[in-house]
C-alpha cells in the first residue's frame, strides 16, 4: 500500500472515530428530546384549570414554566431540522442518529473525499453540540415543569393525612407513658378515646383522599407513588390492633402484652411520616 493511500486510510478511520464519539453523545440527548416532544403533545390547560382555585400562584407559575419550555424548543428546532436536511433522503422513520451514520457510511465506501468529509463533520458536530447545550437548559424548566404539578397537588392530597398520623403518634406516647403509672386503668381509657378520635379522623381523610384523587387529573405515570403511599397508609394504619387493645384494658396482664405491639406500631407510623414528608417536601 502507497503511503498516500496508508495516510488516507488513516485520516478517514480517524474522521470515523471522531463521528462516532460524537454520535453517541448525541444520542444522550435522545431520550429529553423525546419527553419534551411527549410533554409538548399532551393538554395540561383541564388539569391547570381545575387546580386554580386551590393553587393560583403554583398554576400560574408552572404555565409561565410550560411556556418557556414550549419557546425554548421552538429556537431548538430549526438546529435539529438543520441536522436532518444533512441527509439527502429525509424521512419521518429515520433514527435520530442518521446525519452521523450517512456521513460515517459515505466514509467507508469512498462517495466523499477526506478533506470533503471533514468540512461537513466539523459543521454536524457543530450542530449537535448545540443542541446538547440547548436541552440541558430546556431539561431545567422541563424538570420545573413536570414537578411542580405533582409537588403541589401531592401537599393539598397529604397535609390532612400527616397532621392526623401525628396527632395520633402523640396519643401513642402519651399510651406508652401510661405503661409506666400504677393504676392506669383510667389514663389507658383516655388514651383510648383519643385514639379512637384520631382513627376517626384519619378514616375520614383517607376515604376523601381516595375519592378526590382521580378529580385531580395527575398523569398516570405520576399517579403510582401516590396510590402506593395511600396503599402504606392503609396497611400502617391499624383499627385491629386498636380494638384488640380495647379488650384488654383493665387486664394487667394481658395490658402490658401490648406495649411492644403499640411501640412497633408507632415507629412504622413514624416511617410512613417520613415517607410523606419526603414525597411532599412539606417539611
Amino acid at each position: 500500500m502507497a503511503n498516500n493511500e496508508r495516510r488516507d486510510l488513516a485520516e478517514r478511520e480517524l474522521l470515523i472515530a471522531e463521528l462516532e464519539e460524537a454520535r453517541n453523545k448525541y444520542l444522550e440527548c435522545e431520550p429529553i428530546i423525546q419527553a419534551i416532544k411527549q410533554f409538548l403533545t399532551k393538554k395540561h390547560g383541564d388539569v391547570f384549570e381545575k387546580q386554580a382555585s386551590l393553587h393560583f400562584k403554583a398554576v400560574r407559575y408552572i404555565s409561565f414554566q410550560e411556556q418557556d419550555v414550549k419557546n425554548s424548543y421552538k429556537e431548538l428546532h430549526p438546529i435539529l431540522e438543520e441536522m436532518r436536511r444533512k441527509r439527502e433522503n429525509i424521512s419521518e422513520d429515520d433514527p435520530f442518529d442518521a446525519s452521523f451514520l450517512d456521513l460515517i457510511a459515505s466514509l467507508d465506501n469512498g462517495e466523499f473525499g477526506v478533506s470533503e468529509v471533514t468540512e461537513k463533520k466539523e459543521h454536524l458536530i457543530r450542530l449537535s453540540n448545540d443542541v446538547c447545550k440547548k436541552l440541558d437548559g430546556i431539561r431545567l424548566q422541563l424538570n420545573c415543569v413536570i414537578g411542580i404539578i405533582p409537588k403541589a397537588i401531592r401537599l393539598e392530597i397529604f397535609q390532612n393525612l400527616l397532621r392526623a398520623f401525628g396527632d395520633l403518634q402523640l396519643t401513642l406516647a402519651q399510651i406508652l407513658t401510661s405503661f409506666k403509672l400504677k393504676n392506669n386503668d383510667s389514663t389507658l381509657v383516655e388514651g383510648m378515646k383519643n385514639w379512637a378520635a384520631n382513627n376517626g379522623t384519619i378514616t375520614v381523610f383517607l376515604t376523601e383522599t381516595i375519592l378526590n384523587l382521580p378529580g385531580y387529573g395527575i398523569e398516570e405515570e405520576q399517579i403510582k407513588p401516590i396510590d402506593d403511599l395511600l396503599n402504606r397508609s392503609i396497611a400502617v394504619y391499624s383499627p385491629e390492633l386498636f380494638f384488640n387493645f380495647v379488650r384488654v384494658i383493665g387486664k394487667a396482664e394481658e395490658t402490658i402484652d401490648y406495649k411492644e405491639k403499640i411501640e412497633d406500631h408507632q415507629r412504622l407510623l413514624g416511617i410512613l411520616i417520613d415517607e410523606i414528608w419526603n414525597m411532599t417536601e412539606y417539611k
